[in-house]
């Protein structure tokens, strides 16, 4: 038996949603007819949604298209309805809201209210029924603007009201930056069936070139790496995108797509100032294990010929410029290879610095903040601070 109950609970409360939902496409569309001057179709709109959801603001919204039409074809049934609905309002609504907007338009209305309720001799305290429905289909859309037929019919801003057969008819609607939409409606034998098109914004595309390898960034979210095979799909609206690779200085734009807008964009990016010293340094290093490879040959040949010397002092035909010269190129070789062993060592400092320097150039956006950067040299380190300019 619990259970039962908890279906029928749930089936009721689906069935709300629905009839509530159902309501306020009613309403929109209703709205929009009124905004359009359509006054007859948003009183059908408006008395579709009254039925589903008797609600204080589709009560006044009615009390006003029926005020409005009366305006226009002196049917004074239609103003006894707009007096009846507005008594209503003042009823439901205690304070506040639109409450002293009914009570004005009531009483603008009143002194004709008496005369035609006298006309009609004392019908005053009857209700007024609702205006006979025609069987009528309405297009409506949320986008301001937009147009659409029916069955094939020209297109004409929404929202689009046409007498029809009972049955299935086609629409389209359709409005610029949105996709067009086909849709059926089925119309109802003297009811105002309303077809509301949701319509869907088309996105822009930005087509993005920059540098083989380079990440894309488009408002915080990486979107892949370049070259993109396709360009980028992006609602309409401001974007901001920025485009980074390590060693470069990091571009960016900020730019507002319209609805299906095609936009090409070239990111150029520029080498950093860390990088070129990156470059630099690797290239001073080379030079120094270039000057270290000089130096160590000479070493080599002022060894090879004092060796020559001292086995010719050694075996007893020396002279006492041999043995001068002997001791000249063992200081020479020597000195040199103290020279190579500082030099490689410092072309070593130099190529880990230059390392650092290159893998420490991180990818980032463009700006004036430095890096601090370790530095290595022959007999000690320390640390230098790079910024991009």
């Amino acid at each position: 038996m619990i259970r039962i109950i908890v279906i029928l609970m749930l089936s009721w409360s689906v069935a709300r949603a629905d009839a509530t939902e159902e309501a306020r496409k009613y309403f929109d569309a209703g709205r929009q007819a009124y905004d359009a001057g359509q006054y007859l179709p948003a009183i059908s709109s408006f008395e579709e949604a009254f039925k589903l959801s008797p609600r204080a603001s589709i009560t006044f919204a009615l009390a006003q298209s029926y005020r409005r039409q009366y305006s226009i074809d002196r049917d004074d049934t239609k103003l006894l309805r707009a007096g009846e609905l507005y008594r209503k309002y003042l009823l439901d609504v205690k304070q506040g809201e639109r409450r002293d907007e009914a009570a004005r338009y009531l009483g603008e209305i009143e002194p004709l209210l008496l005369k035609i309720e006298e006309a009609r001799k004392g019908g005053a305290g009857r209700a007024v029924a609702p205006i006979a429905q025609p069987t009528q289909l309405m297009v409506s859309s949320q986008i301001k603007g937009a147009r659409g037929s029916i069955d094939g019919g020209p297109l004409s801003e929404v929202p689009v009201v046409a007498d029809v057969k009972p049955g299935p008819h086609k629409v389209r609607v359709e409005a610029e930056g949105y996709f067009t939409i086909d849709l059926e409606a089925t119309a109802v034998e003297s009811r105002l069936i309303v077809a509301e098109a949701k319509l869907v914004e088309k996105p822009g595309e930005l087509a993005l070139k920059a540098v083989a390898g380079a990440e894309i960034i488009v408002d915080g979210k990486p979107m892949g790496r370049a070259p993109l095979g396709k360009p980028l799909s992006l609602p309409a609206g401001k974007h901001y995108v920025a485009v980074v690779r390590r060693g470069h200085a990091g571009w960016s734009r900020e730019l507002t797509l319209a609805r299906g807008e095609a936009r090409a964009l070239d990111a150029t990016l520029v080498r950093t100032t860390q990088r070129k010293v990156a470059y630099g340094v690797f290239v001073g290093a080379g030079a120094l294990v270039l000057a270290s490879g000089i130096t160590g040959i000479v070493n080599l040949k002022a060894r090879s010929d004092a060796s020559d010397l001292e086995t010719k002092i050694a075996g007893g035909m020396g002279t006492v410029d041999d043995l001068a010269e002997h001791n000249r190129l063992a200081g020479k070789a020597s000195d040199f290879a103290t020279a190579t062993q500082v030099l490689f060592a410092g072309a070593l400092a130099v190529g880990a610095a230059g390392a650092l320097l290159y893998y420490l150039d991180l990818p980032r956006a463009a700006d004036s903040s430095g890096t601090i950067v370790p530095t290595v040299v022959p007999g000690g380190g320390g640390a230098a601070y790079i910024t991009r300019f």
